[in-house]
């Protein structure tokens, strides 16, 4: 550990050495490279995919899918894209869990805390990354580039802090991939599920969700309108912020047991 200090130093310390790790990992588990790639390869599916499905849909059953553009938009790209990066830092979290990786961090000058703040910092950039590239590739956000783009990066800005809530929230309740997985999966549910209430439901109904922090993405994103961008990303951050620290010290606790 000591001889191989100053070399970890030049190549970016403790913190370089775990994204290295963190990349061969990535490389060699097909699932997480998939992940990884979600984004892009979702968005070019919705782009290439949607307007001859939503053409079919209009010609053969007179079905327009134009009114309902908001939705897939919040429940395909803009909630999926967090689940996405999300469950990558989750599902290696546990990993290092299961394989006792962290037992030595424990005693590393990095430590748990710098090791989860990492963890979390790379959810959120990466699921704010994707975001970015996805939204517009999409092709599901024209109006919403060109009229609503304030709202449209608030909402961007609170999912991309759902991808570090769901590493904490997976962390702090799983205690093996499998269970973590069965969380992911959950997770998954309620990001495709809430974008639909929150469009269908009575609007004073709405905000039987506002205790969601996934709700607050989807109250500003143009063409919900259920909540004003700036409102809107005050209360969805100080919200995230607030489950962030509960799930944070549950997550530290269960990890200084581990």
């Amino acid at each position: 550990m000591r001889a191989g200090a100053p070399a970890a130093r030049a190549r970016g310390g403790a913190v370089g050495g775990l994204a290295r790790i963190d990349l061969r990992g990535l490389l060699r588990d097909p699932m997480l490279s998939a992940l990884l790639l979600g984004p892009a390869v979702l968005a070019l599916l919705l782009r290439w995919g949607f307007p001859p499905v939503s053409g079919f849909l209009a010609d053969r059953y007179g079905l327009h899918t134009e009114p309902v553009t908001p939705v897939l938009l919040a429940a395909l790209v803009v909630l999926h894209v967090p689940l996405m990066m999300g469950a990558i830092g989750a599902l290696r979290t546990v990993e290092d869990a299961d394989d006792g990786t962290l037992a030595l961090f424990r005693v590393s000058p990095l430590g748990l805390p710098r090791y989860l703040a990492y963890r979390l910092a790379v959810a959120a950039v990466a699921a704010a990354a994707g975001l970015a590239a996805a939204v517009p590739l999409s092709g599901l956000a024209p109006d919403a580039l060109a009229e609503g783009l304030p709202a449209l990066v608030a909402a961007v800005g609170l999912a991309a802090l759902q991808a570090a809530l769901l590493v904490l929230a997976v962390t702090a309740f799983a205690a093996s991939k499998v269970e973590s997985l069965v969380l992911v999966k959950a997770a998954g549910a309620v990001f495709t599920l809430l974008p639909a209430a929150v469009w269908w439901l009575p609007s004073r109904a709405v905000w039987l969700l506002a205790p969601v922090p996934a709700f607050w993405p989807v109250a500003v994103l143009p063409g919900y309108g259920a909540a004003p961008w700036p409102a809107g990303l005050a209360a969805g951050a100080a919200l995230s912020a607030l489950t962030g620290a509960w799930l944070l010290r549950r997550t530290l606790r269960r990890l200084e047991r581990g």
